[in-house]
């Protein structure tokens, strides 16, 4: 199953949590592992993303505000290796005229 799968609306709620825990611990080690700057900013946490074990675990972690990421270069949030597969590139600035961007790869927009 796929977070984009209409069918994860559908599921025993214990089963839902299960498949969305699991897709948190792979995304926070993804960005541990691959992203300096969450390598950085994630060293401080005192429980690892295989520690978490309900969602109210993700109060250990730190939140990047929307000031934060408007303030930081867009590239300190790509991962240290190349990613052949970046689609697109949003930049928007809404009512504020700080502009905030967004990557994505092909299989972030099919989702």
């Amino acid at each position: 199953m796929r977070l984009g799968d209409p069918a994860l609306d559908n599921i025993a709620p214990e089963e839902r949590d299960a498949f969305l825990l699991d897709a948190l611990r792979r995304q926070i080690a993804f960005m541990r592992t691959k992203v300096p700057f969450w390598r950085e900013r994630l060293a401080k946490v005192p429980i690892e993303e295989g520690k978490i074990e309900t969602l109210t675990d993700l109060a250990y972690f730190p939140i990047l505000s929307k000031e934060e990421l408007r303030a930081l270069r867009p590239a300190v949030l790509l991962p240290d290796e190349p990613v052949p597969d970046i689609q697109l590139c949003r930049w928007t600035s809404g009512t504020s005229g700080r502009p905030t961007v967004n990557f994505w790869s092909k299989t972030d927009w099919a989702a």
